[in-house]
């Protein structure tokens, strides 16, 4: 399951973001890339469009400046995460099944931003939510699927820990 996840995660990655940047008509230039033009697309009203952007940093654009640090930060979490996953293996049977469908989605989503560095030197994002608020448009950082499988997995691991501990302190 670790293994569908992760690949599953890092084809939908890549194949979304080449699909909307197509659609969009995204068109770039320079090294970082930056957009010079696109059509952007709304799905629902004052809620949710496609809109391509190029982050250049971490989460909402921190760190921009700092791809290669981060280029390595993300080469040396799938190298612990695989690490991790062979310890686990060669233990006996292999992580409850939970466990290896959030590691997966890490590791893919992990995968899908760091095929971006190094091909773009910076991430392709497509995902605008937003909501209007007395006519002001209050927006969230534009993110992508890679973005999402990692948040989706880190939420996951920590919900299995509160549960674990909720039941570890009912036995004792």
């Amino acid at each position: 399951m670790f293994a569908v996840a992760a690949l599953a995660v890092l084809a939908l990655d890549l194949a979304s973001k080449s699909w909307v940047f197509d659609l969009l008509r995204v068109r770039g230039e320079g090294v970082p890339p930056r957009i010079v033009a696109q059509q952007v697309r709304t799905v629902i009203p004052r809620l949710f469009e496609l809109e391509a952007t190029y982050n250049y940093g971490a989460v909402a654009g921190s760190l921009s400046g700092h791809g290669g640090w981060l280029t390595v930060i993300s080469v040396a979490a799938l190298a612990l995460l695989a690490g991790a996953l062979i310890r686990n293996l060669r233990r006996g049977p292999g992580p409850e099944l939970g466990v290896s469908v959030a590691l997966g989605l890490l590791v893919g989503g992990i995968a899908g931003n760091l095929h971006d560095r190094v091909a773009y030197g910076a991430v392709r994002d497509w995902i605008k939510w937003f909501v209007v608020v007395r006519g002001h448009p209050c927006v969230w950082p534009n993110f992508n699927i890679a973005d999402a499988a990692i948040c989706v997995a880190v939420g996951l691991l920590l919900l299995r820990e509160i549960v674990k501990g909720r039941i570890e302190r009912r036995v004792a």
